[in-house]
């Protein structure tokens, strides 16, 4: 939707299409986002006039890409950038003041959801509930609809409680890792375990009943193994 969007826009200002770039990283992240830094540099080699996208929101919603955007506008590499909404021109300041007004709301729009979603978190947790992806040995199951919860997977469980058996008789994770390896490789249940992974599960404060989200601990209402 949002690529025939561009190509609406494109044929409603007669511009031909320099190159089609695709993103599957998220604007919120700089410097990891391949179509946007490759869209940079057709722009920084003066191969296009305009930048073409459905929203502002799509091109930045970091303060970094956003500079890099504005930059472009200021050395004049591209005319401006085109979106459904509107149209921001290099020449007009006010376009370029507004261009990165916009962009920086999204940021703000951006920040203000996770902020609503990790408050959420926080209340479900200071109830007793677990709203994420449940550990190994447990696996998240809907009552309801609107209504899910946790339980127990016993051939999971018990997998977990011998490692923190033969953990609390001293065995070294080197040991750990030879001996279950060899009996889930065995019985085709999982892969080969690595010491970060029993490390990781050895550390984590859900299977002895206490819920951890950030800074937040919250005894759990869950059965430990």
């Amino acid at each position: 939707h949002q690529l025939w969007n561009c190509r609406k826009t494109a044929e409603a200002f007669e511009l031909s299409v320099v190159k089609e770039i695709g993103e599957s990283r998220s604007a919120k992240t700089e410097f990891t986002r391949e179509g946007f830094n490759e869209m940079i540099e057709l722009c920084k080699k003066k191969k296009v006039d305009y930048i073409i996208a459905d929203e502002p929101k799509r091109l930045s919603r970091n303060n970094i890409d956003t500079s890099r955007i504005i930059d472009l506008m200021d050395k004049k590499c591209i005319k401006g950038v085109l979106c459904t909404s509107r149209v921001y021109q290099s020449e007009n300041s006010r376009d370029k003041f507004l261009l990165q007004l916009d962009l920086s709301l999204s940021k703000m729009d951006n920040e203000d959801r996770a902020k609503d979603i990790k408050d959420k978190m926080i209340t479900c947790l200071k109830k007793g509930k677990w709203v994420t992806q449940a550990p190994d040995g447990y696996r998240n199951i809907t009552l309801r609809k609107g209504h899910k919860d946790i339980e127990i997977v016993p051939e999971r469980a018990k997998w977990i409680q011998k490692m923190f058996a033969m953990r609390c008789e001293w065995y070294s994770l080197s040991k750990i890792a030879e001996i279950l390896y060899a009996e889930w490789y065995r019985s085709q249940s999982w892969k080969k375990v690595l010491h970060e992974q029993i490390k990781r599960k050895l550390h984590n404060k859900f299977y002895i009943g206490i819920m951890e989200w950030g800074w937040v601990e919250q005894v759990g209402k869950y059965p430990t193994f």
